[in-house]
């Protein structure tokens, strides 16, 4: 819900006169922060847990560069949630944040996959993940692995093209684990369409 409603108030946002001068991305992130933090302090009065952690990012018009929001509930020596900014990665291709019970398993995992002479070179993040999948290295880690974009126009999902072996079917277009064309299938005369990233069966 918090994602819901964070998106719903974004995309909302109205003021007096005109539209000139967008809030600056820290105010975003501070919307979506209290947001969270209202929700998190709620799921607790009602006895659950309640804790999650969350990145809010995208591109600054101000900065002319992309900007990372880390929202983390914690409960080491009282609950609370805390709104950090992560700088950027020095490496090119380094993860800016990784979130989950499973980071430490990532950050192992994708320092023994550059440390390979065999790794490719592209797209390391999604292969990283879909690895963790397949091989059941963290308990924590499951589904399909989601692939997308921010950039300078907005924020844009991928679907997953993946070819078969030799000798077999043609590709396979998945989101989120769903065949669109032999699950979704069509709506009418319609079809779901988006752009997609090819992965041959074997990238791993």
């Amino acid at each position: 819900m918090t994602a819901v409603t964070a998106s719903t108030f974004l995309q909302n946002l109205v003021r007096q006169g005109d539209r000139d001068n967008p809030p600056p991305f820290e105010a975003l992130a501070g919307l979506v922060f209290r947001l969270a933090q209202r929700f998190m302090q709620e799921s607790r009065r009602y006895g659950m847990d309640g804790k999650f952690s969350a990145a809010f990012f995208g591109w600054s018009p101000y900065e002319s560069d992309y900007k990372v929001a880390h929202i983390d509930g914690r409960d080491d020596g009282g609950f609370r949630v805390e709104l950090s900014m992560p700088d950027q990665p020095i490496g090119n291709g380094e993860p800016w944040l990784v979130l989950g019970n499973g980071a430490g398993t990532f950050r192992s995992t994708l320092a023994t996959y550059k440390a390979s002479k065999d790794g490719a070179e592209s797209r390391v993040p999604l292969r990283i993940v879909e690895k963790m999948v397949a091989g059941d290295t963290d308990p924590t880690v499951g589904g399909s692995a989601s692939v997308a974009a921010a950039h300078e126009h907005g924020f844009e999902m991928f679907y997953s093209v993946r070819s078969g072996a030799a000798g077999q079917q043609a590709s396979h277009r998945l989101f989120n684990g769903l065949d669109l064309d032999d699950e979704v299938g069509t709506v009418d005369q319609y079809f779901v369409a988006a752009r997609g990233i090819g992965i041959s069966h074997d990238y791993l």
